[in-house]
């Protein structure tokens, strides 16, 4: 295999910059081009004349993190080889089309998600997790400013003002779900659990709202896929407004955001509200300097090591997060990182922590040196390459 890449940037990623620096440490010369970001990852022109005139160059592969079908489908026409690394996940493909490609090799970080497209048949497609260079440069020493503290997005839903325009039947189907599915970690049963009765039900009403005045800006019809992650947003968001509003009764609790509605900034009045923090600047410290560091998870992504848990370890920050198969596979719960399986035990587990400081010391001490040894991204590309390698030699 020749030694040269196209990097293909079409939205922004957090994680571009270790990746491309990666491939160059194992000896490849990254050709890294920025795109406008398509309205339609199937089909956009302006994308495509850009990437088209790319494309002519002699590369042995072209990479991007996660997956564009309008990619794919330009590298199969080429018969260039496409490889992709996801860390969305579920994947945001409306549907199938583009992954049947025998040109793409797909690796994807959530193990759920990989099993279940390697059951569909696809090909050349890989269980790759994340990896993270988080704070490998920094000292520590920080002071600790914040006894808990969350960095995300709260996750707010479409799903209320979805339900209004449903039958009475779909709305408590709905709200049952919802209520069943807060109680289960480690799994994602909704996909599931929406029939296509229930989908029917739920489109006709949608459409009948519509043709009756409808609102503005809201869909008339859904697929699974979409009322699934609707759901999973809704008790994410409700995982994540919960916690911080139980810690923040009794500890100093910080939360950086990049926008809260007012509904939200009432629940939350007693945390402490930061501005969004740069990934690459400045986001290790604030790990740092919070005692406990919370990752609830969100609840789609039941089985896979989320980038945020790879980070905080890797700075040296003591974890808190939502159980997931594959966190409890890879770390040490109690050792390396804390897992919760409800919003009470992370109540108990965040107490008991907080007064407890050497071994809440040890612990992130431990979960940096695992996260630093077996999670970074010289790693993960090499196995890139090895997986391509072997699937162009037959094996």
């Amino acid at each position: 295999m020749s030694k040269r890449i196209l990097f293909c940037n079409l939205f922004y990623t957090y994680t571009g910059k270790q990746v491309s620096a990666a491939f160059r440490e194992i000896g490849f010369e990254v050709v890294e081009r920025f795109y406008p970001s398509p309205g339609d990852i199937y089909r956009d022109e302006e994308a495509e004349r850009r990437l088209d005139a790319d494309l002519r160059g002699d590369f042995s592969f072209v990479f991007s993190i996660n997956f564009y079908p309008l990619l794919a489908r330009l590298c199969f026409q080429k018969g260039i080889k496409y490889v992709a690394w996801t860390y969305d996940t579920p994947m945001n493909l409306p549907v199938m089309q583009g992954l049947e490609y025998e040109t793409n090799y797909l690796f994807i970080f959530d193990r759920g998600e990989y099993e279940k497209f390697f059951a569909m048949g696809i090909p050349h497609v890989f269980h790759l997790p994340l990896a993270s260079a988080c704070g490998q440069e920094a000292r520590g020493g920080e002071k600790k400013l914040y006894d808990i503290s969350f960095l995300g997005s709260l996750y707010r839903s479409r799903l209320l003002g979805l339900l209004p325009r449903l039958s009475q039947y779909e709305i408590g189907y709905i709200n049952a779900l919802l209520d069943a599915q807060q109680r289960v970690y480690g799994g994602y049963f909704i996909p599931d659990a929406l029939t296509d009765e229930l989908m029917e039900g739920v489109n006709r009403s949608l459409q009948g709202a519509s043709m009756d005045g409808g609102r503005d800006g809201q869909a008339s019809s859904l697929t699974r896929a979409q009322l699934s992650y609707m759901i999973a947003g809704q008790i994410t968001w409700m995982d994540r407004i919960s916690l911080l509003s139980i810690f923040s009764k009794r500890h100093r609790t910080a939360l950086v955001t990049k926008h809260l509605e007012e509904d939200e900034r009432e629940l939350l009045r007693d945390v402490e509200l930061l501005p969004p923090v740069p990934y690459d600047d400045g986001m290790d410290r604030f790990f740092r300097s919070s005692r406990i560091n919370l990752n609830p998870p969100l609840r789609c992504v039941w089985s896979a090591i989320p980038q945020r848990a790879l980070d905080i370890m890797s700075c040296g920050g003591f974890l808190l997060s939502g159980y997931t198969e594959e966190l409890a596979e890879s770390f040490r719960n109690g050792e390396e990182c804390v897992l919760y399986d409800s919003i009470g035990d992370a109540a108990e587990k965040a107490e008991y922590y907080l007064s407890h400081e050497a071994e809440r010391e040890r612990v992130a001490r431990a979960g940096m040196e695992k996260t630093r040894s077996f999670y970074t991204y010289r790693q993960r590309v090499q196995r890139i390459v090895q997986c391509v390698e072997c699937a162009v030699d037959g094996g």
